[in-house]
Parts: C-alpha cells; sequence; structure tokens
C-alpha cells in the first residue's frame, strides 16, 4: 500500500567522491539523518539529485539502495522524466517500481512543445502507469511555464495527484487552487516562497534546504501548515531567518558533501 506525500520533502542531494563516483556510504547516512529528523517524505533522483549526470544503473543503484534502507518508514517519491514521452513510460513500466509512492515528472524541456503537447505527454505517462504522478513546472530549468489550463485538464485524471510548482510567479497558485480544487496538491519548489504558497492553499514543499537544515525546517513548515492563521507571523519569521540559506544553497556544489546535523 502506497503511503500519502504530503508535508515537508527533501529533495536529496547525491553525494559524490573525490574521483566522481557516487559517494553511497555519505548517501546512507544523509538518508539515515532524515529518518532520524522525523522528514515527512523523500524525493529522490530529483534535479538537486544531479540526475542530468548519473547513468542509468547509478540511478537504478540510487534508488535500490534507498528504498531498502527506508524500508517502509517514509514516503518516497523518484523523478523520472523528460522530453522524450516513449523513453518516459518505457522506464516506468520497466523498471521496478516496488516501494515508490510517487512519481515526479519534470515538464518536457527544449521542445517548447505547445498546450496540447504538453497535456498528451503528462496524460500518457499518467496512463501508462497506476503510481501517482507529480507534475513538476520549473521553468527556469525547461525552458516552459506550463499554464493553468493544462493543470486544469490533467487534474481529472485519477493518478495525477498535483504539481511542484517553481516557476517563481505566486498568483499562480490560487489560480491553480481555483481551476484543479483541493485535491489536486501543490508543493512549493522554492525554499523562499513556502510562506505566501501555504498562505494560498498550497499543502508543503519540495526543499533543497533541508539537506542542511531538515529539524527548524520541517518545524517551521509544521507550524505554518498546522497553524496556517494563528501563526502566520511565525511563519514570515522562520522565512526570514532561512533566507540567506535558501539564496546561495542552489551554487553550493554537491560534490563531497556530507549531511551536516542540527542540533
Amino acid at each position: 500500500m502506497r503511503k500519502t506525500l504530503k508535508g515537508m520533502g527533501v529533495a536529496i542531494v547525491t553525494p559524490f567522491t573525490n574521483d566522481g563516483e557516487v559517494d553511497y556510504a555519505a548517501l546512507e547516512n544523509l538518508v539515515q539523518m532524515h529518518l532520524d529528523c522525523g522528514t515527512d517524505f523523500l524525493c529522490v533522483l530529483g534535479t538537486t539529485g544531479e540526475t542530468p549526470t548519473l547513468t542509468t544503473d547509478e540511478k537504478r543503484e540510487i534508488r535500490k539502495r534507498i528504498i531498502k534502507q527506508v524500508d517502509g518508514r517514509m514516503p518516497i517519491m523518484v523523478g523520472i522524466g523528460g522530453n522524450c514521452t516513449r523513453a518516459v513510460v518505457e522506464e516506468l513500466q520497466n523498471e521496478d517500481l516496488t516501494g515508490v509512492d510517487g512519481i515526479l515528472s519534470v515538464a518536457p524541456y527544449y521542445n517548447k512543445g505547445n498546450t496540447e503537447s504538453l497535456y498528451r505527454h503528462f496524460a500518457t505517462i499518467a496512463n501508462a502507469v497506476n503510481i501517482p504522478i507529480i507534475l513538476y513546472n520549473v521553468p527556469s530549468r525547461t525552458g516552459i511555464d506550463v499554464p493553468i489550463s493544462v493543470y486544469q485538464r490533467l487534474s481529472r485524471i485519477p493518478n495525477i495527484a498535483g504539481v511542484k510548482e517553481a516557476s517563481n510567479d505566486i498568483t499562480k497558485i490560487a489560480k491553480i487552487r481555483n481551476a484543479c480544487g483541493e485535491q489536486f496538491t501543490i508543493w512549493s519548489g522554492n525554499d523562499d516562497q513556502i510562506v505566501p504558497l501555504l498562505s494560498l492553499g498550497g499543502k508543503g514543499v519540495i526543499s533543497v534546504l533541508s539537506n542542511i537544515l531538515p529539524k527548524p525546517h520541517q518545524r517551521d513548515e509544521h507550524t505554518r501548515t498546522h497553524h496556517r492563521h494563528n501563526q502566520s507571523r511565525h511563519g514570515f519569521d522562520g522565512e526570514v531567518l532561512f533566507s540567506p540559506f535558501s539564496s546561495k544553497i542552489s551554487i553550493v556544489s554537491s560534490g563531497g558533501f556530507r549531511p551536516i546535523p542540527w542540533e
């Protein structure tokens, strides 16, 4: 039975050794840190995991090791996407996805398809598997911003669960909520926009910052989610506190990364 993906997920990094190999020992330590900290779910093999630079065998091994280590103790979202619809479908159908609770699938980059092609791309992926699909909209990397009209059509497909929205257009969140309804979950793709996203109907974050600050970031996100109105000032204070980290973490290389425990 698949677990529900909600709250604060971490877009987990892929640590490397000095000679460029995946550092599986450091990866195990990092996963254990999140198990110990009570992170709500892991997002494995996303952009933060440097999937464009990983081989097929490395991705398969990373996924297998994390699923084995977690052993059902927290939900796992896995990134499987691309700009070739057929290749994405083949990967979804041919890989062993036992232990995976959801698939994060990025908008097709470089192709710059029109609205109909975007809809057909995601609809074909969703119809190929019986796993919740989370759309990933990140225009700064893909070169295309998925329109709300596409979200609205896709939200009618039963196993399309929602979107990780990283468009930097905060006004779009309310429009997505109005167009798609409560059942279409919106996660923030930006650590510095969690408060406004939650205030407009979002349900959580897929965080990069939580690779190094899991406990305080999780605590702050939970306060915002469960006490959205009464504790709004606390949420804004947290966003201000974390802003120096949020602005710098995207330029930090994950090469040689070691988890930093928070006491």
